[in-house]
């Protein structure tokens, strides 16, 4: 029988060498060593229950064996999972990043075409009075031609 100690999973593991074998050395030694029936007896369940205790020794080290594979597979599938997701967060980050950029640029050019609006608005009033102040010079024109006056005739034009 050997001892396996694994230190990072806190238990011990008993293993069977050869249990054939040494069922057949416990046989030879009974017949030797005991002569008390009782003593046989109980010799013998312990052999029984030490053979079963190794049996079940072996399957618990075969689902240990599983379970740590098992693990194993999951930690790497878990662990490529979150590099996709941080690759994934990192390209959300940076179309976050473009997209914020992109709407302080259109805030701007809304800025800027709202003052270009404004000027347009204000270039257009002026040029509304200056229309108007031509219109009324105009209709004063007009008016003075159709009274007949003549053109030396120039009391109301601002003349004296």
């Amino acid at each position: 029988m050997r001892v396996l100690n694994c230190s990072n999973n806190n238990y011990d593991v008993f293993v069977l060498e050869n249990p054939d074998e040494i069922q057949y050395n416990q046989e030879q030694s009974e017949s030797e060593e005991f002569e008390d029936p009782h003593l046989e007896d109980l010799y013998a369940q312990t052999l029984v229950k030490y053979i079963k205790l190794g049996k079940l020794n072996k399957v618990l080290i075969d689902q240990i064996h599983t379970l740590t594979c098992e693990l194993q597979g999951k930690t790497k599938s878990t662990s490529h999972e979150i590099e996709v997701l941080e690759n994934e967060k990192q390209d959300l980050h940076e179309k976050v990043v473009l997209l914020e950029k992109e709407v302080n640029d259109t805030k701007e050019k809304m800025k800027s075409t709202l003052d270009e609006l404004r000027l347009a608005k204000l270039d257009e009033i002026l040029s509304q009075q200056k229309l108007e102040r031509f219109f009324h010079g105009a209709m004063n024109i007009h008016k003075m031609l159709c009274m007949g006056k003549t053109d030396s005739y120039k009391r109301g034009l601002g003349y004296e």
